[in-house]
């Protein structure tokens, strides 16, 4: 079944989906002022910007994970006021915050009001921790493109730390989201990921290296 965006404006996502998304389970809502980021792109989810929306959908059995900024919405608390509000009414299914920048501390107190945890908001956070549809992932096992690819973005994460330290995986995740809304549903080339990681990289030489590396695999 196809999740609806709610707005005000009631839009709809298109109906194609690839077989790697439709992997993920559809019943994903996520609370965000910023939509932009998750429009466009090979995510069924029900997008809102608004808690009592929210409050609303979840009550349905339709949903499997909640995914909620950790800034404030409507001037109150936020995210980590609201996560408080839903264990303390209930709610036992996974509930993310999201923000730009997770801090260790940010994360311990996110813990500490009920999340389940807080992530990166972007599109490749969110699948990396979504609830998966159990028949679709097997389908999705059977698929090379597919398995090749997450091979792919652990071997460019890895080689990546060598130069950037641990914010390599926020950097993979931020490419692998700007290039999921250029692509749309279509498959993202591996060369296109190196290239856009490999901007990170300062020195020249190495950066020249990395990226040859990767095209000699690939």
């Amino acid at each position: 079944m196809n999740a609806p965006v709610i707005d005000r404006q009631q839009e709809t996502l298109p109906d194609s989906r690839t077989l790697a998304a439709s992997a993920y389970s559809p019943n994903l809502v996520i609370v965000t002022a910023f939509r932009e980021l998750f429009e466009n792109v090979a995510l069924d989810a029900i997008l809102l910007n608004d808690y009592e929306q929210a409050i609303a959908v979840i009550q349905g059995p339709g949903c499997d994970a909640l995914f909620c900024d950790v800034g404030s919405l409507d001037g109150s608390g936020g995210g980590f006021r609201f996560a408080k509000r839903l264990r303390k009414a209930g709610y036992d299914r996974p509930l993310y915050l999201m923000t730009t920048e997770p801090k260790p501390h940010d994360e311990t107190w996110a813990i500490t009001c009920g999340a389940t945890g807080l992530i990166r908001r972007s599109v490749a956070a969110i699948l990396a921790v979504a609830p998966v549809s159990q028949p679709a992932a097997a389908a999705t096992a059977l698929q090379p493109a597919t398995s090749g690819f997450d091979r792919l973005v652990v071997r460019v994460r890895d080689a990546l730390k060598l130069h950037t330290g641990p914010v390599a995986q926020l950097i993979v995740e931020d490419a692998i989201g700007t290039l999921s809304r250029r692509y749309g549903f279509s498959p993202i080339p591996a060369a296109e990921l190196v290239e856009a990681v490999a901007l990170h990289i300062k020195d020249g030489r190495a950066r020249a290296a990395f990226v040859q590396e990767f095209n000699h695999k690939e």
